[in-house]
């Protein structure tokens, strides 16, 4: 990939971070411990899963076609992300709004730079 591109991706994830702690901070103050344990199990998802489909993407990029090991490793991310929260869902007691809450991160790390970016235009 472009180094311009790695350069927003690495943005965008500290945004996500920066975030997060902001998140994380205010539900301490606020809100009880399994909230604040459910914003960052859902930071935790969304952040793996971003991670995940950058790698996805940059192998489909390099290896100009579909391969088998490229839709293995897309089926086994949809696998975890739906699978982790299945689990989280039906096996523990954490807030499901908190854990929204929580995968909604990586959407204000996203909006933040593509402001910066039209700024900078």
């Amino acid at each position: 990939m472009n180094d311009k591109y790695n350069i927003i991706i690495r943005s965008v994830e500290r945004y996500n971070l920066c975030i997060a702690g902001l998140f994380l901070s205010v539900s301490l103050i606020f809100w009880s411990i399994e909230n604040t344990f459910g914003i960052f199990l859902g930071f935790l998802i969304v952040t793996i899963n971003f991670k995940w489909l950058q790698r996805i993407i940059k192998a489909y990029l390099e290896e100009k076609g579909l391969k088998i090991k490229i839709i293995i490793s897309f089926i086994l991310k949809l696998g975890f992300l739906f699978g982790s929260i299945a689990v989280i869902f039906f096996y523990t007691r954490i807030n499901i709004l908190a854990i929204f809450i929580g995968t909604t991160t990586i959407l204000f790390a996203a909006l933040i730079q593509s402001i910066i970016n039209l700024i900078k235009k």
